[in-house]
């Protein structure tokens, strides 16, 4: 089949004109997730820590540990108290605790010993600042490098570190689906694309026309809300560049989903039934804003849903911690959704209600 990149320019200028003036794609594909991420980074930021909660693992059961626990607790902005050392370093990674202090089997009031303070960049200032507080009060002398630093052993986990990476996985969902499929089936209602059938244009065109719009629109959408994560995360240029081609990716895989059920919907009714049918069962079974992998059932059914390994992917990328499945693996995956979505809808795209074929 032959392609006419003429036809399709003109389809792609058309349709950005028309999505400027949708205020319903703008608002979803935009505004929507845009109010997520601000209410997160917003939070993430100016939530006050009213008692910073410190972990004591005492190994030896000394006097000196009884003497910390005490002079901590005479400060009302810092919560104390003795933590089993097995669960300690996964109270730090899940944020029950901001850091931990370890004492050693010798007298450090003495300088005999030194303390561990175990903590990461986050919160190591301050932590300093109680234990020279403790050195202040508790040792004689004063002693010099009473204590040393050392990092948890497990990376301590965010809440915004997980849901943000959704968020953009949700952004492009709302791209796909009420950014593509809902201005399609207004359009098949109409009788607009009615018209299409008396030119020489082919379903292969329109949806290459349309995938193309809002793939760059995806891309204008995932620069602007890196660019308001980044108030929280650091993100490198290779981690932008990555995330962007994946991106890509995803967006073209939810696009074409999109077109896929607005294509084949027989009414409008039908069509908006099947997309907030498949947005909600995306944003609530597609690991974007709790991890699907804590239940058994969830995470089995997450597999069945395309934006799941997008999410999976976005957080390999952003926060750098482990996914539920392998990198390559959700790759294969988003690309085999994509394939599908794109086979399946020029194959079955109907131009109107009454059934016109492509």
């Amino acid at each position: 089949m032959n392609i006419n990149f003429a036809r399709i320019s003109a389809i792609i200028a058309t349709q950005a004109k028309e999505f400027y003036r949708d205020f319903g794609s703008i608002f979803f594909s935009f505004a929507f997730p845009l109010f997520f991420i601000i209410t997160l980074v917003v939070t993430n930021n100016s939530n006050p820590q009213y008692k910073f909660k410190l972990g004591v693992i005492d190994e030896y059961h000394n006097a000196q540990t009884a003497d910390l626990i005490q002079t901590l607790s005479e400060n009302n902005s810092i919560q104390a108290a003795i933590i089993d050392e097995d669960k300690a370093s996964k109270m730090v990674a899940d944020g029950e605790l901001h850091a931990l202090v370890k004492v050693p089997s010798e007298d450090f009031r003495q300088g005999s010993g030194r303390l561990e303070l175990v903590v990461d960049e986050r919160y190591e200032e301050f932590s300093k600042m109680v234990i020279d507080a403790i050195n202040f009060r508790m040792t004689p002398n004063n002693i010099q490098e009473h204590y040393f630093v050392s990092r948890p052993s497990i990376a301590a986990k965010s809440e915004f570190s997980f849901i943000f990476p959704g968020m953009l996985a949700m952004a492009l969902l709302q791209l796909g689906l009420f950014a593509t499929a809902t201005p399609i089936l207004r359009a098949r209602e109409r009788g607009t694309l009615r018209h299409l059938l008396l030119t020489p244009l082919t379903a292969t065109e329109l949806i290459f026309a349309q995938i193309s719009l809002r793939t760059l629109v995806a891309i204008v959408q995932v620069i602007f809300f890196l660019a308001v994560g980044t108030w929280v995360v650091d993100l490198s240029v290779s981690t932008w560049l990555a995330v962007l081609s994946v991106s890509v990716l995803g967006a073209i895989m939810l696009i074409s989903l999109g077109y896929l059920i607005a294509g084949i919907a027989p009414t409008q009714e039908f069509g908006m039934a099947l997309i907030m049918l498949c947005n909600f069962g995306m944003l609530f079974g597609g690991n974007i804003f709790f991890n699907t992998a804590d239940n058994h059932l969830l995470e089995m059914i997450s597999y069945a849903i395309p934006v799941t390994y997008l999410a999976d992917i976005y957080r390999q990328l952003i926060s750098q911690a482990s996914g539920n499945l392998p990198l390559w693996l959700n790759l294969v995956a988003v690309f085999s959704w994509t394939l599908a979505a794109i086979v399946i809808a020029t194959r079955t795209f109907k131009f109107d209600m009454r059934g016109e074929a492509a």
